[in-house]
């Protein structure tokens, strides 16, 4: 199985190109996105560290909304920064290999991949012609980054994200892409794992609160 820096490095590629951001940027560890947002002007993605270097990297980036991303503990992350930083929920770093499946959508739903920039979007409507459900899929190298999966409550439960998933796989899969990643709440941890998903690591992330004086 690929080391857990090739993964990481993969997933930030593929998020930046799914958001539209900036190529990542490679420092000691990891990489950084130019985020181009007041309220977010940066996020820090590490695959080796310690606590030192955590530690560190916590104190010199001062800017409010800046983020750190660390695979590992989201305990250990939080001991490593200054109170002046504000923790994340973690998420788990997945894996999948990309098998070619049958996409089960019942009606009245309707689905459609369209090209969005560098990423492909999946789009499951419904009888209006609403959007009832969307991910996207964003190539690096073999990889494909599955990014955004969302359903809208009424549509819940229906199996419409589970479709979309295998859309997307089976599109991965025409591309010569073998290998998923993406990053996953808990709310969306279970869902991946019935479809084949498996966790390689915990990615603990964190960003620069402001300070009191700036609130």
């Amino acid at each position: 199985m690929p080391e857990i820096a090739e993964l990481t490095s993969a997933w930030v590629h593929g998020w930046a190109t799914s958001r539209s951001r900036p190529a990542p940027i490679a420092i000691a560890g990891g990489l950084r996105i130019d985020l181009g947002q007041p309220d977010r002007p940066a996020r820090y993605v590490l695959h080796t560290h310690d606590p030192e270097t955590l530690a560190r990297l916590g104190h010199g980036l001062t800017a409010p909304g800046t983020e750190i991303k660390a695979v590992g503990n989201t305990g250990a992350l939080r001991t490593a920064l200054a109170h002046d930083w504000t923790m994340y929920p973690p998420c788990a770093l997945m894996t999948s290999t990309f098998t070619q499946a049958e996409v089960e959508l019942t009606a009245p739903y309707a689905a459609r991949i369209g090209n969005d920039g560098g990423a492909l979007l999946g789009l499951i409507f419904d009888t209006d012609g609403d959007i009832a459900s969307s991910a996207r899929l964003a190539p690096f190298g073999r990889y494909g980054i599955i990014d955004q999966v969302w359903t809208r409550p009424p549509h819940r439960r229906r199996g419409l994200g589970s479709s979309l998933m295998t859309m997307l796989g089976n599109q991965a899969l025409s591309q010569g892409l073998t290998t998923g990643v993406l990053a996953a709440t808990d709310n969306g941890r279970a869902l991946y794992r019935t479809l084949g998903w498996t966790a390689r690591g915990e990615l603990a992330g964190a960003f620069r609160s402001r300070t009191p004086a700036e609130r």
